[in-house]
């Protein structure tokens, strides 16, 4: 499967090149009838009695029929995706979405939280986004303004026209990942329901195929999601080829991702095979890094993410710890800071020092004002509900929302504009039950926030049942799987005992815990 220049972001949940066949028979089983966006979910419960018996009858069927239901439940955890109409059908491990869904981010969101479930090896993303009715004027004007209020994109040269909700962005920007940058703002704005992205990439020098093939290998290299090599790269007119396998079709993501770097201008990943099985000894191995390549790879990544593009940042790595020192435009890029740091190899922990900078260009009134547009045309919040102030560049939430994710959500609204220093978020969340968990899978396509999850009152469960749900939730991570580890409840307290690869591994099983339910997690995991 090829991903061209023109809306290569929607395009990668569709990594079936290597399934052919199991696609076909996917597309050809028909998608039940879409139910309208955000109502009563059509995420399955349970198989029917006649479909488990003939499940159990065919291996084939009863594994895509477990991986159904692990998809079902993953989906549930997201409460706007859980209401959202979202239809089911797996085969031969290639899942398909269909229905209706009310905004372009949270159809992106569906397919890779899809994409992060173990076992799954390809995407179908054939949910139709049905945004709310608005007016074209009234959509472009806020594309427009939402591009200008992001600090990344304020200086692109970007021309918007909106037509029947469709946005067309032209211009030209100084990167592939300004253009995805500058897409993923557009798709951000409520009624927008897809973006035609004619962004061209100026450059000033010409670059050879032998650069480009350079330059990816050095980011699938450096990025810690890639964790099974080797991945080859071939270059031939601006077009990457990839080869190789990746266990999951996350990982396969994450590498096409990778390989959008300055010059390219399509990305083959039809031979990048995903293949959730396969001998312990593909996991990346090599030379440790040292502390001063570390650093070094970390200040060349966060140069080219146009979300920091910042020379202030000072990383200081010490035994693979990180600490971060320095000054951004946004409290955004702070934490994409963070993200780049945790994601690169042979980092262990990330203490984030940096500041965000005020220089008074925009007075509190302006601020304001604009966050509350923000707000308003953001799809993922309700800002009928929140209520802001900004004195000094700190801004501060007050009001009601529905979840957890959709106060990280405004938090991160807040955290995209220049000048503003601190986020202050005193929302009141009325479903206490369901954490927000960060998946560095998600990034940048959730929100984030400088925690790692936001945990409320948790309903009432027996430590059994929550055991019980903690085992399930290894089962469907990526990073550790429940034969590397215990886990005992007490009084909803999870201890986590054993031995995992890497940090990473041990931060994501007690992110699993949380996530399946217990009030507080004793991490007693070690790396091997």
């Amino acid at each position: 499967m090829t991903y061209p220049r023109s809306k290569f972001l929607v395009r990668l949940v569709w990594l079936a090149a290597s399934t052919a066949p199991a696609c076909q028979n996917v597309n050809s089983t028909p998608p039940a009838a879409p139910s309208s966006a955000r109502t009563a979910s059509a995420l399955p419960a349970a198989p029917p009695a006649s479909t488990a018996q003939q499940s159990a009858r065919d291996p084939a069927l009863a594994e895509d029929a477990a991986l159904n239901a692990a998809v079902a439940s993953e989906l549930r955890r997201d409460k706007q995706l859980d209401q959202a109409g979202i239809h089911l059908a797996t085969t031969n491990g290639v899942v398909q979405l269909s229905g209706q869904i009310d905004n372009p981010l949270s159809k992106e969101r569906a397919a890779r939280m899809v994409q992060a479930v173990r076992g799954v090896r390809a995407v179908s993303n054939l949910l139709q986004v049905v945004p709310p009715k608005r007016s074209d004027s009234d959509i472009q004007a806020d594309v427009q303004k939402a591009l200008l209020y992001n600090a990344a994109t304020a200086k692109m040269l970007v021309h918007v026209k909106v037509q029947n909700g469709a946005a067309l962005l032209t211009g030209s920007v100084a990167s592939p990942r300004e253009r995805q940058l500058c897409e993923f703002v557009a798709d951000g704005v409520r009624g927008v329901r897809f973006t035609q992205n004619d962004l061209g990439v100026k450059r000033s020098l010409p670059r050879t195929s032998a650069n480009i093939v350079g330059d990816v290998q050095t980011r699938l290299g450096w990025d810690a999601l890639i964790e099974h090599d080797p991945i080859a790269v071939t270059a031939k007119d601006g077009r990457i080829t990839l080869t190789g396998r990746a266990r999951s079709a996350a990982e396969k993501a994450r590498a096409v991702d990778d390989a959008w770097v300055d010059g390219v201008e399509a990305v083959d990943a039809s031979a990048l095979a995903v293949s959730p099985e396969g001998p312990e000894e593909h996991i990346r191995s090599g030379a440790p890094r040292s502390d001063r390549e570390i650093a070094s790879a970390i200040e060349n990544e966060m140069l080219t993410d146009p979300r920091i593009a910042s020379t202030h940042i000072v990383p200081i790595v010490k035994g693979g710890v990180v600490t971060l020192t320095g000054s951004v435009d946004t409290l955004r890029a702070r934490r994409a800071a963070e993200a780049v740091a945790h994601n690169t190899v042979g980092v262990f922990s990330v203490n984030n020092q940096l500041t965000a900078r005020r220089d008074q260009s925009a007075s509190d009134h302006t601020l304001q004002g604009r966050l509350e547009d923000a707000l308003i045309f953001d799809p993922l919040t309700d800002a009928r509900s929140i209520h802001l102030t900004v004195s000094g560049g700190r801004v501060t939430l007050t009001g009601s929302v529905e979840t957890f994710f959709e106060s990280a959500e405004a938090f991160d609204v807040a955290s995209r504009f220049a000048n503003i220093t601190s986020v202050d978020d005193q929302l009141a969340v009325r479903d206490q039950a369901t954490p927000y968990v960060h998946s560095p899978w998600l990034d940048p396509y959730a929100p984030d926030v400088d925690g790692q999850y936001v945990i409320g009152i948790r309903p009432p469960a027996s430590d059994t049942d929550i055991e019980h749900r903690i085992q399930a939730e290894l089962k469907r991570s990526l990073f550790v799987g429940p034969e590397d580890l215990h886990v005992r409840v007490e009084s909803g307290k999870a201890t986590l005992t054993g031995a995992v690869h890497t940090y990473r591994d041990r931060q994501a099983a007690a992110d699993s815990a949380i996530g399946a339910g217990a009030r507080e997690v004793d991490n007693q995991l070690k790396v091997d």
